[in-house]
């Protein structure tokens, strides 16, 4: 008989060894904090550039089952709708095999990692016909992200799938305040807020910097999305001007990115004081964060980006914990990462370009091992896989 204690992760991105982002860095995470309590490990391939080898070694001892799609062929890069249809065909004439599985290996509760791809949102309604209870965890606004995506689900179609989804779960948690709020008023459901888990805990001690320069650099990492442009560019203009007046020491910009980040920084008003880098080690990596002055964490002021920067929580602050830095924030107020920092009191939250002038002033007199503690105590409050294992165990209980 299945055990309604032991959960299947069902995730829309496998999780992958070594410095995994995104959903693949959460459902790795997810693992690694639910451990005895997971019973199976549910997901596709979805790239052709996604080796099996890496999500089984993300998934360790516990039992994996990877679902047919056609990543090897290709077809997602020139037909990504075909490609999604043919991927959920997949899987609904697996989903037999998949039930079986599932009672092997007697999992009875279902827990869903799921981000902005809608597509994949049809899995789980078919795999709600199994009549299994459903736990979902939303880390992306669909709707918001099908306007702009190439191959999503189109956007008239999301509204009524997420509601006939959300109403048929367990549990529905949301990756921030602003999200599990939006969800309750727009689907009126009962949303909980789960904060982004992790395994990166901070260090006790700032680390030292083994760069020993008389200039600064503040470091963004990850995608060079329009959630993030506008407001990087900002930042950058602001460092201009700053070392214009070359009060308080010289400041450069460093990007580090998955994509090529030369097209944007050839848009930047100059490139005297920045550079980039694409698909570091991560070795490299964490020693580029180790030695920044500060790592930024911006998010677009855009009219029409209002929903997505209220809703997302870039998991890119997991990093940045761990390298033991301080973190500059840069975005509106209503953005969800500088609600947080205004809610807990955390320092070099800037929403206007007034504090954002004042917080480059004083990056080179700060105590680092002030903020060290303070991002350790934050992760321990929110994000450590105690916290994490409370409320999931709170709201199961409810």
């Amino acid at each position: 008989m299945a055990n309604l204690n032991k959960r299947c992760l069902f995730t829309d991105a496998p999780p992958l060894s070594g410095n995994a982002h995104g959903n693949h860095g959460v459902a790795k995470y997810l693992i690694g904090i639910l451990g005895d309590d997971l019973g199976l490990i549910l997901t596709g391939r979805f790239r052709r550039s996604v080796d099996k080898k890496t999500i089984r070694e993300a998934c360790g001892n516990v039992p994996l089952m990877i679902y047919p799609d056609v990543s090897g062929t290709g077809m997602r890069r020139f037909f990504p709708k075909i490609a999604s249809f043919l991927d959920t065909l997949l899987f609904a004439l697996w989903l037999p095999l998949i039930a079986l599985v599932m009672t092997r290996e007697h999992t009875g509760r279902v827990f869903v990692l799921c981000g902005a791809d809608a597509w994949f949102l049809l899995k789980v309604w078919l795999l709600q016909m199994l009549r299994i209870p459903v736990d979902i965890y939303l880390v992306d606004d669909m709707e918001a992200a099908a306007v702009r995506g190439k191959g999503y689900l189109p956007p008239r179609l999301i509204y009524p799938l997420l509601r006939s989804v959300l109403g048929k779960c367990t549990k529905v948690y949301a990756i921030s305040e602003g999200f599990a709020e939006h969800l309750s008023n727009r689907f009126g459901c009962s949303v909980s807020w789960l904060p982004l888990p992790s395994l990166l805990e901070p260090p006790r001690e700032a680390p030292p910097n083994s760069e020993k320069t008389d200039f600064g650099k503040i470091v963004f990492i990850g995608a060079l999305n329009h959630l993030y442009t506008d407001a990087i560019r900002d930042v950058y203009e602001e460092i201009c001007r700053h070392n214009a007046l070359c009060d308080r020491g010289v400041l450069f910009l460093e990007i580090v990115t998955y994509g090529n980040p030369e097209h944007f920084i050839a848009s930047l008003p100059n490139q005297d004081w920045v550079t980039g880098h694409r698909n570091l080690p991560d070795e490299e990596l964490r020693t580029i964060l180790r030695n920044a002055t500060a790592c930024l964490l911006p998010y677009s002021f855009a009219p029409d980006e209002r929903l997505m920067v209220s809703t997302s929580f870039s998991c890119k602050i997991l990093e940045y914990y761990a390298a033991g830095r301080p973190i500059l924030v840069y975005g509106p107020s209503y953005a969800s990462i500088p609600r947080f920092f205004r809610k807990e009191g955390l320092p070099l939250c800037s929403t206007n370009k007034e504090e954002l002038r004042e917080n480059l002033r004083n990056l080179k007199g700060l105590e680092i091992k002030k903020h060290t503690t303070i991002y350790r105590e934050i992760w321990n409050k929110y994000h450590s896989p105690k916290s994490i294992k409370e409320i999931l165990k709170r709201k199961s209980n409810d």
